[in-house]
């Protein structure tokens, strides 16, 4: 998000191959234009002109639109830094399986 505002950038547009909703909020809670193509209906399996045309349709009318203003509530908790939507709490599934996998295969050098 700093990196994005220190270079003045228009439009962060996130990937097209998975609905990537959660990284749009992200970067509209900080007053950022975002787009997520896959959310909208674009599909990058799809090749066509249609397609192209398409997606430069939702480009222009997004980088026409205001920045929604928001105050996520979900933004205001800890998330993982690099696995971000996964929150760094007990509620967190993501980690709360890497935990218990830690334990299942944990290396035989560790006391039990």
């Amino acid at each position: 998000v700093d990196r994005i505002k220190q270079d003045d950038i228009d439009l962060a547009i996130g990937d097209v191959l998975v609905s990537d909703i959660s990284r749009a909020m992200l970067y509209e809670n900080h007053g950022i234009r975002s787009l997520s193509p896959h959310s909208m209906g674009y599909s990058s399996f799809r090749i066509s002109f249609s397609q192209i045309a398409y997606l430069g349709t939702m480009i222009a009318s997004r980088l026409n639109s205001p920045v929604p203003g928001r105050d996520l509530l979900y933004l205001r908790y800890q998330y993982h830094p690099e696995r971000f939507p996964t929150l760094v709490t007990d509620l967190s599934d993501e980690l709360r399986w890497e935990k218990i996998m830690k334990k299942v295969w944990r290396s035989n050098d560790e006391p039990h």
